[in-house]
C-alpha cells in the first residue's frame, strides 16, 4: 500500500494500476482474487457440510466435510479439534465444491472450523464455518437475546425522542 501511495500520489490512478501494483509487490499473480472480489458478484461462502466422529472398534472415525456455499473460490484452512486436545489443520483450496476429510485418532472430535484465523473476511455467513458435535443452543439463544434487547433499546430511545 506504501508503495502504492508513494508511486500514484497527486495523481489520478485506475482500479487496474492498484492490481498491477499490488501483483508487482506480493510477486504473485493475484488477478484471479481481483476477478472474483471486483469485476464480479461472487460471494465468498464457506462452511462445513457434515460433521461426524463415532467409535469403530477402538478408535473413532471422524468425517469432515467442508463446503463452498458461494461461487467465489479462495483457498481456506480447515481445522479439527479432538478431545485430547489435539488439532489438525488441512489447506483447501476452495476450487472444488466440497471435499472430505477422513480421521481415525484413539480421541474423538469435537469440532471442526472452517477459516479459523478469519483470514476470509468477506465470508458473507460466519454462522456455518463452525460446527460442534454438542449442540450449543443456549449459547446462540443468549447471543441473539442480547442482540434483540439491544435492537428494542433503540427502538424505545427512538421513540421517546419523537414523544
Amino acid at each position: 500500500m506504501s508503495a502504492y501511495f508513494e508511486l500514484y500520489k497527486f495523481r489520478h490512478p485506475y482500479p487496474e494500476d492498484f492490481f498491477a501494483m499490488i501483483n508487482e509487490s506480493s510477486g504473485q499473480d493475484m488477478t484471479w482474487f481481483f476477478d472474483q472480489v471486483y469485476r464480479s458478484s461472487n460471494e465468498f461462502d464457506y462452511g462445513v457440510q457434515e460433521f461426524t466422529s463415532t467409535r469403530t472398534g477402538g478408535h473413532y472415525k471422524t468425517i469432515v466435510v467442508p463446503r463452498r456455499f458461494g461461487e467465489a473460490i479462495f483457498p481456506v484452512d480447515v481445522e479439527t479439534t479432538f478431545k485430547n486436545g489435539e488439532k489438525v489443520t488441512e489447506r483447501w483450496d476452495g476450487v472444488d465444491r466440497r471435499t472430505i476429510y477422513t480421521y481415525e485418532r484413539p480421541s474423538q472430535a469435537v469440532s471442526v472450523r472452517v477459516d479459523p484465523k478469519r483470514v476470509l473476511l468477506l465470508d458473507i455467513n460466519y454462522t456455518n464455518n463452525t460446527r460442534t458435535l454438542q449442540p450449543r443452543a443456549s449459547d446462540a439463544s443468549l447471543k441473539w437475546g442480547l442482540k434483540w434487547l439491544v435492537w428494542l433499546q433503540d427502538v424505545m430511545v427512538t421513540y421517546a425522542f419523537f414523544v
